[in-house]
């Protein structure tokens, strides 16, 4: 029976090893105390091209929608997406994962939190005395927050009826196009898979997104030109591989397009 116990215990840690070596983690910790209250397996990242290698891995969220809403959530508490700093010493979870990241080394850390129909994929970025929490939740298509969710963002951004409603106001045409030109999106979430809004913006104090976010292209008459995005960088990407196009390969019409979705 021991020997039984001892192989279980070596097959687990081979595993472990395994795993992290697939997305390269520093260091990994389970049941993790998130800014949130939730817990979590942390993978710790030096490299951001490693930590986006497995926050952009759609097995993780395999069958669920991304959130509907492009509004951001008003806490870490609701559903949704929402980003905050918080210092190193705010509290005793975020000083543990503080801890731990500056003993490894660790600039980014993920996580994927499992709840009844949702998952919320999470992510940490330390920065001096500070940490970065942001998250993304991911919703099997029949929990009630995504139902609702989903009816409200149809309701606004129908642009069929060329009218829609937000803060209890009528929007303009106008309005309504501009806010689906400025809506950001992850990456991972272009084409017929949509994301959740991030906080990107434009300007000498820009800090790129933990998980990459781009803008989708649209007509002056509100039609999607599918097949293309927008990166905060300029480049026009391919919307379903993210693969980015040689400027001058893109016709001039969607060049010029793309460029109202980031003035």
């Amino acid at each position: 029976m021991k020997r039984i116990f001892t192989l279980g215990i070596l097959l687990a840690v081979c595993a472990l090893g395994v795993f992290a070596e697939d997305y390269n983690a520093v260091r990994i910790e389970e049941n993790m105390i998130l800014p949130d209250g939730n817990i979590g397996k942390i993978l710790f990242f030096k490299d951001w091209n490693d930590a986006k290698k497995y926050a952009n891995d759609e097995s993780q969220w395999n069958g669920y929608r991304v959130w509907p809403n492009p509004l951001p959530s008003k806490s870490e508490q609701d559903f949704g997406h929402y980003t905050k700093w918080h210092k190193v010493n705010e509290n005793e979870a975020i000083q543990k994962i503080a801890a731990i990241m500056n003993e490894a080394g660790a600039v980014y850390g993920i996580t994927f939190i499992h709840n009844e129909k949702q998952i919320r994929r999470a992510a940490l970025t330390i920065k001096g005395k500070k940490i970065r929490y942001s998250f993304m939740d991911f919703f099997d298509e029949s929990h009630p927050a995504y139902i609702a969710s989903k009816e409200k963002f149809d309701d606004i951004f129908s642009l069929d009826s060329k009218k829609g409603t937000t803060s209890g106001r009528n929007l303009t045409f106008e309005e309504r196009l501009y806010m689906l030109r400025h809506q950001n999106w992850p990456l991972s979430a272009t084409g017929n898979s949509r994301g959740g809004r991030g906080n990107g913006r434009r300007g000498g104090a820009y800090e790129p997104p933990l998980i990459e976010e781009v803008r989708h292209i649209y007509y002056d008459d509100g039609r999607e030109v599918y097949g293309y995005v927008v990166d905060f960088n300029g480049n026009i990407r391919n919307a379903y591989s993210g693969a980015v196009y040689q400027y001058y390969s893109v016709p001039q019409e969607i060049r010029d397009l793309a460029l109202k979705s980031l003035e």
